[in-house]
C-alpha cells in the first residue's frame, strides 16, 4: 500500500515541487531530513515496496534500516504529510483569491479592521 506522503508528493507538479522545496530549505535547520525524504519520495514513479522504505531510511539516516528504528521514518513521514497539506491548502487559497474579486475584499477589509483595532489599542495605551 502506497503511504499518503508518496501520493501527496506525486500529486504535486514540478512547480509545486520547486515551490515546496524552497519552502523546506528556508525553513527550521533541523528540516534537512525532510527535505531528502522529499527529494528521495518525488523521484519514486513505479509502485511502492518495503525494499524502498529501507532504501529510504539508509539514504536519510545514513545507517541501516532496522525495525526498532522504523519509528524515526513514520515520525518524518507524519511531518512531511502535515507540511505538504498545508502548502497544498495554501497553494489552493492563493488560486482562488486570485479569481474571485469578492474574496479579495472580503480578506482586505478583514484586514483594515485588525489593523484599525491594533492602531486604537496601541492609543489607548
Amino acid at each position: 500500500m502506497k503511504p499518503k506522503v508518496l501520493e501527496l508528493v506525486q500529486s504535486l507538479t514540478p512547480s509545486e515541487a520547486d515551490s515546496f522545496l524552497d519552502q523546506l530549505a528556508n525553513g527550521k535547520t533541523g528540516e534537512n531530513h525532510l527535505q531528502k525524504l522529499f527529494y528521495n519520495l518525488y523521484q519514486i514513479r513505479e509502485d511502492w515496496n518495503n525494499d524502498q522504505k529501507k532504501d529510504l531510511f539508509t539514504s536519510i539516516y545514513l545507517e541501516p534500516y532496522h525495525k526498532k528504528k522504523d519509528y524515526l521514518l513514520r515520525n518524518l513521514f507524519r511531518n512531511l504529510s502535515e507540511k505538504l497539506e498545508d502548502f497544498l491548502e495554501l497553494q489552493e487559497m492563493k488560486r482562488e483569491l486570485a479569481v474571485n474579486l469578492n474574496l479579495q475584499n472580503f480578506y482586505l477589509l478583514k484586514s483594515l479592521e485588525q489593523f484599525s483595532v491594533a492602531h486604537v489599542a496601541l492609543i489607548m495605551d
